[in-house]
């Protein structure tokens, strides 16, 4: 955006747009994860498909991430059993929970910010390390 009062360019920083594109494609896959057991659990017998290939398009977002967090036998075998049409549901939601803790760990999705204090009585801590 262009801000003509004064001829400069205004415009959202590139991580910040990925960002929200990483946290969308998570949206759609919870969404798919949702719907996916509201099908299973109404006994309709429930298809992954749409959750595989939403997990599949996140992974991609954050490929070159998951390559540099996780260890390389890791990485090649979560890449093997998302891609796999014969992987097991279970095997893919090990690895969904993989990367959700990583999108929390890299404070993508972390949410519980709050500062911890140390609330211990200082002159008793003092006098135990011979201050």
């Amino acid at each position: 955006m262009v801000d003509y009062n004064n001829d400069t360019t205004l415009a959202t920083p590139s991580v910040d747009i990925n960002r929200v594109q990483i946290l969308e494609r998570r949206a759609y896959v919870i969404e798919s994860l949702e719907e996916y057991y509201r099908f299973k659990l109404n006994g309709a017998g429930g298809n992954d498909k749409v959750f595989r290939s939403r997990l599949a398009s996140l992974y991609w977002e954050l490929q070159e991430t998951l390559y540099r967090k996780f260890e390389p036998g890791v990485f090649e075998n979560m890449k093997k059993v998302l891609f796999s049409a014969n992987s097991k549901h279970e095997d893919i939601l090990v690895y969904w929970n993989k990367i959700n803790m990583l999108l929390g760990q890299i404070n993508l999705t972390k949410i519980d910010t709050k500062k911890e204090y140390d609330t211990t009585d200082l002159e008793a801590e003092n006098s135990e390390h011979g201050m």
